[in-house]
């Protein structure tokens, strides 16, 4: 995959991911996959609100930026929260990717459309 503002480096804004592998896109065929650590519905967002569900213990953050690289947001999942729920509403129409960090060896991407 290839995004748009890369700069020479291999780095994407100012959160300088190196990289920038999408291993695992949320879908109808693997949305409740059992590997994932995490999944997201609805996707495509079709309410004022998206729930991301953990399929991992502890405490994680989770990560949302858009298709040139600028975060949107950052939460906090505490440890025993089975999901979150976040509001779309202030978020513009496009393709964006989640990232949960459980720690630095456990971390999901996921892309989410909002149309």
């Amino acid at each position: 995959m290839i995004f748009e503002g890369v700069n020479q480096i291999g780095t994407i804004g100012d959160w300088g991911l190196k990289g920038c592998l999408i291993d695992k896109v949320t879908s109808a065929g693997n949305l409740m996959s059992r590997e994932s650590l995490a999944f997201i519905f609805p996707n495509p967002s079709i309410e004022n609100s998206t729930t991301i569900v953990f399929n991992q213990q502890g405490a994680a953050k989770i990560f949302l930026w858009d298709m040139l690289g600028k975060k949107i947001g950052i939460w906090e999942k505490k440890s025993g929260q089975n999901e979150m729920h976040i509001s779309n509403l202030n978020i513009p129409k496009g393709v964006y990717f989640w990232e949960v960090c459980f720690d630095h060896f456990n971390i999901e991407k996921m892309k989410w459309l909002v149309p």
